[in-house]
């Protein structure tokens, strides 16, 4: 009897381990935080201190995974650590378009757990002045306000051509 009532017991241990309820699921907390932008900063490959703007996609068929760190004095940090030059002008100009956008207005997360197979997940990061927000959405999600996918068009056209 003691046998059966152990076998039980780990069973729905092992269960409960692998099978999370709708109360394990934590939504993301707000991100917004005070951290002053220092543009006197090199940074190098990983460093993001004097970013002011952060953007992340992965996923899709071929699971890609990229990002792309701009900086106040022009630099462009790619996926692979290389840096390539912008005009300061454009990404000081790119960070105020995101900003007048009410970026730091929308809320922190759309549809992060809605399934879509093959779909690009998308996290887009800005800081001005003491204020740093970071929003994440996915393809397909339905409630993503327009305004994001502007800031993700005005950020594309930065980009190098692939």
């Amino acid at each position: 009897l003691l046998m059966v009532a152990a076998l039980i017991a780990g069973c729905s241990a092992v269960q409960a381990q692998g099978n999370p309820t709708a109360q394990d699921i934590v939504e993301p907390q707000a991100t917004v935080v005070g951290r002053p932008v220092n543009t006197d900063v090199p940074g190098g490959k990983g460093t993001t201190d004097g970013a002011i703007v952060i953007f992340e996609r992965s996923g899709g068929f071929a699971g890609i995974s990229e990002r792309f760190t701009f900086y106040a004095d022009g630099r462009l940090e790619l996926t692979d650590g290389s840096f390539q030059q912008l005009d300061a002008s454009k990404v000081l100009s790119l960070a105020r378009d995101i900003e007048g956008l009410g970026f730091f207005d929308l809320k922190d997360a759309y549809g992060v757990f809605s399934q879509c197979n093959d779909c690009f997940t998308y996290s887009l990061t800005v800081t001005s002045g003491e204020r740093t927000k970071t929003i994440t959405t996915k393809d397909g999600v339905t409630d993503v306000p327009q305004e994001f996918w502007t800031a993700v068009e005005k950020i594309n056209a930065l980009l190098p051509a692939k």
